[in-house]
């Protein structure tokens, strides 16, 4: 037995795991070093807990273990230490690599990585240059050579175990090694970090690029290369589109701005054409109730068709790549200047809630990519404290909002931002014992039903938060982050519901007369705060013309475009144009002659989508302002 473990390819694995995971924390403590002046505003405590937080470590050193073990093996054990050595060059590389990118431009490389073999002496001209400007080019070399050096000296002959035992065994060994991999490289049996977006569920920006370490950052895009988010080619020029922000504020503001506490509720999937049964019932009773004293829009249209899609649109007040999300992709790693982000350093206690699994489709960490503080899922839900269940994808909206009251009541600082993504219309079930109000047995009455029993809650917790003794005032806005199911025309495909509710503003009881975007929403709550983000791409609805608003959807090819009471639908393969009176044809069954200005409206649409999309894919958005300048 004592032969087994002093030969055997476990105990081989795991003097190599520990060998590689030394030389990347030697090698993470060089890249704080050398990017200290990044993080230099953390506390010690919350450097150290980002050092070691979420896992990465743990799976970049499994994963070249790993690869140790298939490579010595091809080589039947001959070589064992050249191997070493080879692997921790590629480690040292990709993690000094990354360090020099880091500085260039505050943030790991990604898929930057797939083109390097484009350009790969300018690329690393540059990084010679940044690295050879630095004072603390001695210490890193240092550390590298003792890296190196290190490598020469771990003892990792190996030999084939002889015999019966070492046949016996081997099976065994084997499936212990991929056990082991799989396990760190996992982070576990709960948390998956799997994809680097998971650095951000940490709740702080810098905590997240300390935590994420960069060979995992570079070896995820290698290996997901494929994956990599395509922009959609628009034949159009970029210009100025002042002309379509007409005295907008373009100066950055967000210095003594009002304390307000902010409340957005993402509807799951609420949609503008199921509010009405085609009976003519009120599915939505609350919501009607609370809209008509609260500021609404003739209409509004959502800039997406996910969650994150929503999230993106509605925070960030920008476009989203077309029919597609910035989560989970290259772009998530742009620095974007969210309102959450804006408010938590200025003080805001953020916190975004979901029903669902605060991971489900990456929405959890996007929400805090963009500035959400903590994120709050089902598995942070205490069963003994439910009252429904959960249906296909987690906690219906009743015990969701019971779990956001006893945060705002027990842990919740004023001023605070919430946002909170319901669940119950995720699915098209009632909790057990509850009878739906359509009662003819389809799909859709089921989908109403669930509507239905979404606005009852909604209700009450609207309720239980106007009898809290907040402090601060509280702004709520309520509103769709996507359509789903059962809708009748490409309008509809992206037409939501939304309100902005706040007790005693001027504008309360007003609709806006106009189309309106999910971009809008954010802007005008700035506009109530005394703030204003000038590379917003929404528009503050308080304080503009109705006949300048203006809204769009990207389905499948086609692009909307809506001002004034036409749709103007754009083929964007071959620029072929449909018009529509969007007022009186909301299911758009009959397309109308085009206005006069046709045109000029089709370039508004090609511009500001091409100069948006054109930003976002070049992580520029914030240049935005510049294209509203005059």
């Amino acid at each position: 037995m004592n032969t087994f473990f002093s030969s055997s390819k476990v105990f081989l694995f795991y003097k190599v795991f520990v060998f590689f995971y030394f030389s990347t924390l030697i090698l993470k403590a060089a890249f704080l070093y050398f990017n200290f002046d990044y993080f230099k505003d953390l506390e010690a405590t919350g450097l150290l807990h980002a050092f070691f937080w979420g896992g990465f470590d743990l799976a970049v050193a499994a994963f070249f273990a790993f690869a140790f073990l298939v490579i010595n093996y091809l080589l039947l054990n001959r070589f064992s230490r050249l191997v070493l050595v080879f692997l921790q060059v590629a480690l040292m590389s990709m993690q000094f690599s990354d360090m020099l990118y880091f500085a260039d431009a505050h943030r790991h490389t990604s898929y930057e990585v797939t083109s390097f073999l484009a350009t790969p002496f300018s690329l690393m001209t540059q990084g010679s240059n940044i690295f050879f400007d630095s004072d603390k080019t001695l210490p890193i070399a240092v550390i590298a050579v003792v890296l190196f050096y290190l490598s020469f000296k771990v003892n990792v002959n190996s030999r084939h175990n002889a015999g019966k035992v070492g046949l016996l065994m081997l099976p065994v060994e084997l499936f212990v090694i991929l056990l082991s991999t799989v396990f760190f490289f996992r982070g576990g049996f709960s948390d998956l970090p799997l994809k680097p977006s998971f650095a951000y569920t940490i709740g702080d920006s810098k905590k997240a690029m300390l935590s994420l370490n960069g060979a995992y950052s570079t070896a995820f895009s290698i290996i997901s290369a494929h994956n990599k988010l395509q922009q959609v080619v628009i034949n159009h020029d970029k210009g100025n589109l002042s002309h379509l922000y007409p005295d907008d504020k373009l100066t950055l503001n967000i210095d003594n701005i009002k304390d307000y506490n902010l409340v957005f509720i993402l509807l799951e999937s609420w949609s503008q054409e199921n509010q009405i049964s085609p009976e003519g019932q009120v599915v939505t009773p609350f919501f009607q109730q609370l809209k008509a004293k609260s500021f609404s829009a003739d209409l509004m249209i959502a800039g997406g068709h996910r969650t994150s899609e929503g999230i993106y649109s509605i925070f960030c007040s920008s476009q989203n790549p077309l029919g597609k999300s910035v989560a989970h992709t290259q772009l998530e790693s742009f620095d974007y200047e969210c309102l959450p982000e804006i408010l938590k350093r200025k003080g805001w206690d953020t916190s975004f809630f979901q029903g669902s699994h605060k991971n489900t489709s990456g929405v959890g960490s996007f929400a805090q990519a963009i500035g959400f503080e903590k994120s709050y899922g089902k598995e942070d839900f205490d069963d003994d404290k439910t009252q429904y269940g959960q249906n296909a994808w987690g906690y219906y909206d009743q015990d969701l909002y019971s779990f956001i009251i006893d945060k705002v009541e027990n842990t919740i600082k004023e001023p605070f931002l919430l946002g909170i993504n319901t669940n119950t219309t995720h699915d098209i079930s009632l909790p057990k014992g509850i009878e739906g109000a359509f009662t003819d047995g389809s799909s859709r009455s089921s989908k109403l039903n669930v509507l239905r029993f979404s606005d009852q809650a909604l209700a009450d917790f609207f309720a239980k938060m106007s009898s809290i003794a907040f402090e601060k005032p509280v702004v709520y806005a309520f509103v769709a982050d996507h359509t789903a199911g059962f809708t009748s025309s490409n309008l509809s495909e992206y037409s939501i519901p939304f309100l902005i509710y706040s007790a005693g503003h001027e504008k309360m009881g007003t609709t806006f007369p106009a189309i309106t975007s999910q971009r809008d929403i954010v802007p005008t709550v700035a506009g109530m705060l005394g703030a204003n983000i000038p590379w917003f791409a929404g528009r503050d609805l308080f304080h503009i013309d109705p006949m300048s608003a203006f809204a769009d959807y990207y389905h499948n090819g086609n692009f909307g475009w809506l001002t004034g009471d036409y749709l103007t639908e754009i083929d964007l393969a071959t620029n072929g144009r449909k018009c529509y009176s969007w007022r009186k044809d909301f299911l758009m069954k009959q397309s109308v002659s085009c206005p006069t200005d046709v045109d000029s409206r089709v370039n508004d649409a090609l511009t500001f989508t091409r100069v948006q999309q054109d930003l976002l894919f070049s992580g520029k958005t914030q240049d935005f302002t510049q294209y509203k300048t005059p």
